[in-house]
């Protein structure tokens, strides 16, 4: 796997849990 792959995957990732974090602390 490339780094850029790796890369690509963390920042989705996070990306994801920055938009599921606040309809958890909303709910």
């Amino acid at each position: 796997m490339s780094a850029c792959v790796s890369v690509r995957m963390c920042v989705h990732a996070l990306a994801r849990h920055v938009y599921v974090l606040p309809k958890c602390i909303k709910l």
